[in-house]
């Protein structure tokens, strides 16, 4: 029998937004993307008046990321989760070090781009990583999502599509949920234990009071 302990990424694992640091660093680093903010820019009105959905939105507000290529994306990312790694909660790794010495399968789920946050496998021992698909190019990093953002429901069905795929056959118990956010009740349902990630750091058993991101 699978025990899976999930958690989600931003503000539960890493201190903040995942998505929006990583343009800022990105900014600094590749100065030349800063050509594309006045796109991201114009986009926030037509985002917010609700002529576009909110996928078409962060296709553009992450299009810097186009001009890279995936050497240098691959470079760049390693090196942001050098720097960043001091941002994890120390007490959420604690946890997710404990689930994995009980015998837990550990599982993150972010609405955060897989390409971002790949490196953080080698940096916390969990077992698997489903986040919002990019595609790329033979030659170049792309912000143009494959599917739908990885939140809310869609979490849920990334979830049983990985487990059917990777673990076909096999009986599991969706045993713990840790989150900071409502955003995650979908998964929070599924699971038979909810813990709350507070905005400290702290963990405490129950749903979290609020949404705390988009």
């Amino acid at each position: 029998m699978i025990k899976l302990s999930l958690y989600d990424f931003d503000k539960t694992i890493y201190k903040t937004d995942t998505g929006g640091m990583v343009l800022k660093y990105l900014f600094k680093k590749h100065p030349e993307t800063l050509l594309q903010t006045p796109k991201i820019l114009l986009s926030f009105i037509p985002y917010f008046l609700k002529i576009i959905p909110s996928l078409k939105f962060k296709e553009i507000f992450f299009s810097p990321i186009n001009l890279l290529t995936k050497e240098e994306w691959e470079i760049f990312i390693t090196e942001f989760w050098d720097k960043e790694s001091k941002n994890l909660f120390s007490n959420t790794l604690k946890q997710i070090e404990q689930d994995k010495k009980d015998g837990y399968t550990v599982g993150i789920l972010s609405a955060s781009a897989e390409i971002m946050l790949y490196p953080i496998m080698d940096i916390i021992p969990v077992d698997f990583l489903i986040g919002t698909i990019f595609s790329t190019t033979e030659t170049h990093v792309s912000s143009n999502i494959v599917g739908a953002n990885c939140k809310k429901e869609e979490k849920v069905s990334r979830l049983y599509e990985y487990l059917k795929t990777h673990y076909p056959n096999q009986e599991y118990t969706i045993e713990k949920m840790y989150s900071d956010s409502l955003n995650d009740l979908a998964l929070f349902n599924v699971a038979q234990q909810q813990y709350t990630v507070e905005k400290d750091g702290t963990i405490r058993e129950g749903l979290p009071k609020a949404n705390n991101n988009l």
